[in-house]
């Protein structure tokens, strides 16, 4: 890294500051890439995988939650991604200034990864209550069917946002570490130099 004006903390390049933009976008595309791919794995599950378990008006049962989840993920994933910009806030408050991070936005970083879970996991537990809930109505054995599948996916999803987030920011981090090395190298050459004065 280069060497701040102040003579201890690394600036951060252009270059660097659309390296950090383009991977917090491709965080965001990245997990809503992710709960596609759950939905989808749930609606396959529930609908074809699982032993058959006959419920009144099953078709009907079958395009009521197709039509839900078409419009309930694109919701979700938005929700999430406005979550995810939030919590990711004070890393592009950093990335746009010209100075060290702050200790909040050191931890903003490095706890990325746990954030985006936590989001991903709420998003996914409130799922499986809603439908779950709708399906119970018409057919008790169905909450089981729909809520555990849904969990056990939603798990496995969040899961995966949180490693693809936590490899996606590798660099950042690497940043992050070198910025705060330079500036303690900074601070000891700052004070024995006084000390040898």
């Amino acid at each position: 890294p280069e060497v701040g004006h102040d003579g201890g903390a690394p600036d951060i390049s252009d270059d660097g500051r659309r390296l950090v933009r383009g991977i917090l976008t491709r965080i965001v595309v990245a997990v809503a890439l992710t709960n596609v791919i759950g939905a989808t794995v749930v609606f396959a599950f529930a609908v074809w995988v699982l032993p058959p378990d006959p419920v009144p008006h099953e078709t009907a049962v079958v395009l009521v939650n197709l039509v839900a989840t078409c419009i309930w993920v694109p919701v979700a994933i938005a929700i999430a991604s406005v979550w995810h910009g939030r919590s990711l806030l004070a890393v592009r408050r950093w990335i746009d200034s010209d100075r060290p991070p702050t200790p909040e936005e050191q931890r903003a970083v490095l706890g990325a990864p746990t954030r985006v879970f936590r989001v991903q996991v709420t998003l996914w537990l409130f799922s499986a209550v809603v439908y779950a809930t709708a399906n119970g109505i018409i057919a008790p054995r169905l909450i089981t069917r729909v809520g555990f599948t849904i969990v056990l996916v939603g798990l496995s999803t969040s899961a995966i946002a949180f490693l693809t987030t936590e490899r996606l920011l590798r660099p950042v981090a690497a940043r992050l570490h070198a910025i705060a090395a330079s500036v303690w190298t900074g601070w000891q050459k700052r004070l024995y130099g006084q000390s040898g004065n």
